[in-house]
């Protein structure tokens, strides 16, 4: 038997699509903590909201708080500095400018195309601020209004539960907002308030918690993009830019690809256990230095793994590369046509090309890519990537 509430019942006549809305009901005299999401139903005559679908998932606060979509806390790792690999100036400077803000409390943004190695420079300042403090990731693409405002700042139950929220457990280390141009504008103003503070009251809850870290972002956008985007406000933008590190695209440090190859082969070397190491010719490296690389490195690293599952005799050769690299040819002309290519369409790259870099493999793929199998399978979907029968 399950008893209404008021919030239920808001949430049945609101008319609106809700997903995953964190409440307290009592189900047989127990009070349950579970995720609701509502349909509205509409009377087709008069186009009159009549009541709503509901689909209840019950879910423990542990898991409300940390919603793999939203945010996770990431374990102390080893990934430091020294294993960004560059040499080219660009590189080192932007590396360099890193290394001298790590150890302040200011906040950091990291500016770069996609997967120019935002999260490896959060990682990496991470682990000079302090390896043994928490490092909190928040995915602001999927936060909601309704679900995000509790996943960042908990909530205390009506049992007197208290579920700590991502802002409260990033505590003492670093706070990494993910793709800062996705939060949706409520949260913005909300954090915004959180951040002069520097205390949250957790909802429903009445108490106000102190709390103290190094926030970093992330963004795809340029810093003057970011300035003047409809999706982050001034007062968001102008709070988190007061050190800026703009990590270069690949096709800025064409120099640096050896130095790239070298370490992918080595770590596929670990990674395959092969009993051999995979050796590549100088007209490989041309032909690498010459495509523009919408996919950066994630892009890189997915071919040369491609290219040692179809390579014969322990040697890599310009046939084994990916066909879309060698499709190119000279890429000169396709670096000014790289200009006009749109955000998704390199994004849709990177995901094809660990795709074929794997076989089709779709755990392999996602360990190159950086993601979950979750989030590869809803990207393949999204960007309409079609999968052989097998």
């Amino acid at each position: 038997m399950l008893s209404s509430t008021p919030e239920l019942y808001d949430l049945i006549m609101s008319g609106k699509i809700v997903r995953d809305h964190v409440l307290e009901i009592s189900i047989e005299g127990k009070l349950k903590t579970c995720c609701v999401s509502s349909r509205p139903l509409r009377y087709k005559v008069y186009d009159k909201h009549v009541s709503s679908i509901l689909l209840f998932r019950l879910s423990s606060d542990e898991h409300i708080s940390r919603h793999p979509r939203i945010g996770e806390s990431i374990e102390a790792g080893t990934e430091g500095f020294s294993d960004l690999l560059g040499n080219s100036p660009a590189f080192i400077d932007c590396k360099q400018k890193a290394i001298n803000l790590a150890p302040r409390t200011a906040p950091v943004l990291l500016t770069g195309e996609i997967y120019t190695g935002k999260r490896s420079f959060a990682r990496a300042i991470h682990n000079a601020f302090g390896n043994s403090r928490p490092f909190v990731s928040i995915n602001c693409a999927q936060l909601n209004d309704a679900y995000g405002s509790k996943a960042l700042f908990g909530f205390e139950a009506m049992s007197g539960k208290i579920s700590k929220g991502l802002l409260e457990q990033a505590n003492g280390g670093v706070l990494l907002l993910d793709c800062i141009e996705k939060m949706p504008p409520d949260l913005q103003l909300a954090f915004i308030r959180y951040y002069d503070e520097r205390q949250i009251t957790r909802i429903a809850g009445t108490q106000r918690v102190a709390t103290s870290y190094k926030i970093l972002a992330t963004s795809c956008l340029t810093p003057q993009e970011l300035e003047h985007s409809a999706s982050v406000s001034r007062e968001m933008y102008f709070r988190l830019s007061s050190f800026i590190v703009n990590i270069p695209p690949l096709r800025n440090r064409r120099a640096d690809i050896p130095l790239l190859v070298d370490s992918f082969l080595e770590k596929y070397y670990q990674l395959r256990e092969a009993p051999f190491r995979i050796k590549y010719s100088n007209e490989v490296v041309e032909v690498l230095k010459a495509y523009p690389w919408p996919g950066n490195v994630m892009q890189l690293r997915a071919a040369v793994h491609y290219a040692c599952d179809v390579c014969k005799h322990r040697h890599i050769t310009v046939e084994d590369l990916p066909k879309d690299i060698l499709r190119s040819g000279c890429s000169e002309p396709q670096l000014s046509l790289h200009k006009s290519t749109s955000l998704v369409d390199m994004k849709r790259q990177a995901v094809v090309d660990a795709l074929n870099a794997s076989r089709f493999n779709i755990t392999q793929s996602a360990r190159l890519l950086g993601i979950s199998r979750t989030t590869l399978y809803r990207q393949i979907k999204e960007y309409a990537i079609h999968l052989p029968i097998r």
